[in-house]
């Protein structure tokens, strides 16, 4: 019974999580990176630096699937999220754990709510977890391949690594070890050398597939990748600034840590403490402790090393951006888990079954926390949002903004052939030169180039007015923007006219209601991509409450006031 519990906990704990990360897979667009992902699985195209292609050729893989490009792009993330709990399994075998405590860790790993979260939508994260604990298996001082095939394989993997996330060469320490242990112990000869490198090769051909992916009409294509020089400049992140998480911001190194702190704990502390915890009562040989430190070096690299260095500024938005960095050190934390898991049952023999119960239950206790979170992040309202801008804008019409929640959810409209007429304009990438030449040509006209730091959007919207189409505002009024042109709420967004006197308060009272419906299950939390469509919201209606004020219609200003209120609490005190 014991044999037979222990072949078939892995598969078993595999199909469980994969079942479970299917079924709860995105069926909408979100913001920020994954509308980008689910466009190019839609229309193909080139992702943000550094382009991610090993994953986005896995996306297109997937565009056959009956379903919307947003939900198969999920669940395509969602076999890699699987693959990768197994693979925790698999190298924490290879590192000595038992088939038991191998399977609990990567039970552990699975329900892990940031694990789960990323796993259900299209984000790079989960292959980047799956290709690290390949990365770590193969590093296993015992484990076959042996000599130089073992160099090439991990050359190998580690190529396919950085072709999907540059963030896995943080496990350099590891590979470092491996190879070093091959070159000495195994007697690799010279020839381990060049199969190193023909496999690292190997692994970043994906990169040359960005040199074509740009190619054709309305598809996104982030940078100048046909040319070699392009292509080279978008691997290194040169439009972030190589190092750097973000174009801008600032660090600060106790939020991160405290942000990763938190990650930690609700990933399930006990299983990691019980697992750390046992590697001191663990014998490892020679070869075994220093893979395992230096397993622990990477994951400290990747993670509070790695956070501390971010720039993203603390704000609402930094735990939806700097919480995806938080998966990668979990698989050598899983891994070094499984093998102090094994020292604790061997020293509990008699209570080892408890010891199971509890890191199972401790593992459901941790997908129960993460469920309310996972359902959060998975509103329908980015799409709804993208869906009644184009629904409401007229014929040829601009509408500028800026923020990874908007260019990326109107690129898949576009992408999937939803009003390819309106044409978005995000403001703050207009600093780049392959931006305005792909704006410029759905536009018709060579959009202004921005003056130094500045872009001048008053500039930007005369010259969409001039040509004649009709402009919009989703966010961000620049100085002089408002006393320049006369802005008004206009449905979900904000019309920009030249001059005049907007239309009645009450008339656009009735157009930014008739835009709206309760589609929320319950109220929109502070923060996230959600809330920040939701804010903006909510300053039409601070706007409306406004000109009722101007008006002296206090009931009118009541009424707009509450209903900003309700969309909204946090943005506003009703007095």
């Amino acid at each position: 019974m014991t044999r037979a519990v222990d072949r078939w906990a892995t598969p078993a704990v595999t199909a469980l999580v994969g079942a479970l990360y299917a079924g709860t897979a995105c069926r909408w667009v979100l913001g920020s990176d994954s509308a980008e992902f689910a466009a190019v699985l839609a229309r193909g195209g080139v992702p943000h630096p550094s382009g991610y292609p090993l994953y986005a050729l896995w996306l297109r893989a997937f565009a056959w699937l009956p379903t919307s490009p947003a939900h198969a792009a999920s669940l395509a993330t969602a076999a890699l999220g699987a693959l990768s709990v197994w693979l925790v399994a698999w190298a924490a075998r290879r590192w000595g754990a038992t088939p038991r405590a191998s399977a609990l860790a990567a039970l552990a790993f699975g329900l892990a709510p940031i694990t789960w979260k990323l796993s259900t939508e299209p984000e790079a994260f989960a292959p980047n977890a799956a290709l690290a604990a390949l990365i770590l298996g193969l590093a296993a001082p015992a484990a076959l391949p042996r000599g130089a095939w073992r160099v090439g394989a991990l050359g190998l993997a580690a190529g396919l690594g950085l072709s999907n996330h540059l963030t896995i060469v943080f496990l350099l320490p590891t590979g470092v070890v491996a190879v070093t242990h091959a070159l000495r112990r195994e007697r690799a000869g010279l020839r381990a050398v060049p199969l190193g490198l023909l496999g690292l090769a190997l692994g970043l051909a994906p990169y040359l597939w960005l040199r074509f992916a740009a190619r054709g009409p309305d598809v996104w294509a982030w940078g100048e990748t046909e040319t070699w020089r392009g292509l080279l400049h978008h691997l290194l992140r040169l439009d972030y600034g190589a190092l750097r998480h973000g174009v801008s911001g600032q660090r600060d190194v106790v939020g991160q840590l405290g942000l990763l702190g938190w990650t930690l704990l609700a990933g399930n502390a006990l299983v990691w403490l019980l697992g750390l915890s046992g590697l001191a009562l663990t014998t490892l040989g020679l070869e075994r402790r220093a893979g395992a430190w230096a397993m622990a070096a990477s994951g400290a690299l990747a993670g509070p090393i790695l956070v501390s260095w971010s720039n993203v500024s603390m704000n609402e938005l930094a735990l939806v951006v700097m919480e995806r960095f938080h998966l990668l050190p979990l698989v050598p934390l899983a891994v070094l888990s499984a093998l102090g898991l094994d020292a604790w049952r061997a020293r509990l023999r008699h209570v080892g079954a408890v010891v199971d119960a509890c890191v199972v239950a401790s593992a459901l206790v941790s997908a129960g926390f993460g469920w309310p979170t996972l359902r959060e992040a998975h509103r329908p309202t980015v799409e709804q949002w993208a869906r009644r801008v184009l629904s409401y804008a007229p014929s040829r019409a601009v509408v500028l903004g800026t923020g990874d929640v908007r260019v990326f959810p109107l690129a898949y409209a576009r992408a999937v052939g939803v009003r390819p007429d309106v044409v978005y304009v995000d403001l703050s990438l207009l600093h780049h030169r392959w931006y305005r030449r792909w704006v410029s040509s759905q536009l018709g006209y060579a959009v202004v180039e921005p003056i130094g730091e500045s872009v001048d959007t008053v500039a930007v919207a005369w010259q969409a007015i001039s040509a004649g189409r009709p402009v919009f505002a989703t966010n961000s009024f620049a100085p002089g923007f408002d006393r320049k042109l006369v802005i008004y709420p206009a449905g979900p967004i904000f019309r920009a006219a030249l001059g005049g006197a907007p239309p009645p308060t009450a008339e656009i009272e009735r157009d930014v209601a008739a835009t709206e419906r309760d589609d929320e299950p319950e109220p929109v939390r502070y923060g996230g991509w959600a809330g920040d469509l939701v804010e903006w919201r909510a300053r039409a209606w601070l706007w409306i409450a406004d000109a009722y004020g101007d008006d002296g219609d206090l009931d009118g200003r009541r009424r707009a006031y509450e209903r900003a209120r309700a969309l909204a609490p946090w943005l506003m005190t009703l007095e």
